[in-house]
């Protein structure tokens, strides 16, 4: 995926300002991270659905008119539903046409392939390995950290359960849990394929004591299910922290 990626499209309608101005060339041309899901998390605003799926997308816009970036949520809530719903699908659009070939994919002994990995000290590490069971007291351990329910808990429920961290093509390989600050920079649609594949390994086959072993399709994660913008294992960390 190119950085400098963009889609830009027209609202049918568009945003008309208090100047009799409108607005309708939006670009969108910013990858959601982690680090962007858990601010917004904390945004009391984002407490309504419509207005967190608002946040999520304005994080996405690069351009909007000449209005300044980022854009003020109150714009988006005076917009046309019709426009909100050509927003909607133009932002998937944008989400799979900047992640390029990359897929990301479920796999079978407990590991999923991330779209654009974990990065580590100037590594991007995207095979992941769970084999770490998740126990009462690592939620425990969350609330205690005042992690909320949201995007925050999940990472930190997700590096619990990862034993080991890897780079397909050299090999090279990190074993141990994850602290929550590693997720940081983790794509938003690479965060869905981790909370995926470690609820497949958490939840074990009832009645057989073995856990779950599931592999995703041709494409991986569908585009439903992938952008991620919806809504006690071994102290040892891979990336150094305890």
């Amino acid at each position: 995926m190119s950085e400098n990626f963009e889609h830009t499209i027209e609202l049918p309608i568009g945003y008309t300002d208090k100047d009799g101005v409108v607005h309708r060339d939006v670009t969108f041309g910013k990858r959601p991270k982690i680090s962007d899901l858990i601010l917004i998390d904390m945004n009391p605003q984002a407490q309504n659905m419509t207005q967190y799926q608002q946040l999520v997308r304005r994080l996405m816009i690069t351009k909007f008119g000449a209005l300044t970036m980022p854009v003020a949520l109150p714009v988006f809530l005076t917009l046309d539903t019709a426009d909100d719903d050509f927003l909607s699908a133009e932002s998937d659009k944008f989400l799979q046409d900047s992640r390029g070939d990359r897929q990301g994919e479920i796999l079978d002994n407990n590991e999923a392939r991330l779209m654009f990995g974990i990065e580590i000290d100037g590594v991007e590490y995207d095979i992941v390995k769970f084999g770490n069971r998740l126990t009462v007291g690592d939620n425990a351990d969350a609330d205690n950290l005042r992690l909320g329910n949201g995007v925050a808990r999940l990472c930190f429920q997700i590096g619990k359960q990862i034993s080991e961290i890897r780079h397909s093509e050299t090999g090279l390989k990190l074993e141990g849990t994850l602290a929550l600050d590693s997720f940081s920079n983790v794509d938003s649609e690479d965060f869905n394929v981790l909370r995926l594949a470690c609820e497949f390994f958490r939840i074990p086959m009832r009645g057989t004591g073995k856990n779950v072993s599931r592999k995703s399709g041709k494409n991986g994660i569908s585009d439903s299910e992938g952008n991620g913008l919806d809504g006690k294992g071994d102290s040892k960390s891979a990336d150094g922290a305890i």
